[in-house]
C-alpha cells in the first residue's frame, strides 16, 4: 500500500491495533503480542509493480480486482526486495 494511506489508516484508528486489523481485513487476534513494521520500499527498488489477481498469499475475503482494497487503500504486488535493503518502522500500538 502507499505510505500515506499507512499512515492515514494508523492515525484514523488512533494507532489502535484491534482497529486497524479490522480495516486491513486481518484477524482481530493474528497480531497480538506480534511486533508489526511498517516496510518502506523506495521506488528504484521496486520491480515487476502488478495488480494483485486474487491468487496470492494472505488474499481475504476484503480484497477487490482492480488493485484496490474493500477499505478503499491501493493495494498492488511486486517483485520480493530484500528486508535489509529497506527502512523499517515499528508500528507503537496505543491500545
Amino acid at each position: 500500500m502507499l505510505e500515506e494511506d499507512a499512515f492515514r489508516i494508523l492515525e484514523t484508528n488512533n494507532y489502535n491495533l484491534a482497529s486497524v486489523c479490522r480495516v486491513l481485513g486481518v484477524p482481530e487476534t493474528s497480531w497480538n503480542n506480534q511486533r508489526v513494521f511498517l516496510v518502506q520500499i523506495t521506488q528504484e527498488q521496486i520491480r515487476n509493480l502488478r495488480i494483485s489477481s486474487g491468487n496470492e498469499a494472505g488474499v481475504d475475503s476484503m480484497w477487490v480486482p482492480g488493485g484496490s482494497h474493500a477499505s478503499g487503500f491501493k493495494q498492488a504486488v511486486i517483485d520480493p526486495v530484500p528486508l535489509d535493503s529497506c527502512g523499517m518502522m515499528e508500528v507503537q500500538w496505543k491500545s
